[in-house]
């Protein structure tokens, strides 16, 4: 299962559930792939985009009115 497949599914099981892809691509191409198959955002897989990570995945958090499950924090651990 490749990562396009992994975003249509979980979309399609939770429509709701935010899908942020990490991505090692830089390409327009593959950000646009991620969007079209239904992720809400596309982070490079760097270092410096942890504090965005952080903050994309507190916000999911909030949008979703579901209890923080403390992935943001488990980010800062590692």
């Amino acid at each position: 299962l490749g990562g396009i497949e992994l975003v249509r599914f979980a979309r399609q099981a939770s429509p709701l559930t935010a899908v942020i892809v990490l991505t090692p691509r830089r390409s327009f191409e593959a950000v646009a792939n991620a969007f079209r198959a239904g992720a809400t955002d596309v982070v490079p897989k760097t270092e410096e985009a942890i504090p965005y990570l952080r903050g994309r995945v507190q916000a999911a958090e909030r949008e979703t009115c579901r209890p923080p499950n403390r992935w943001a924090d488990r980010l800062s651990a590692g």
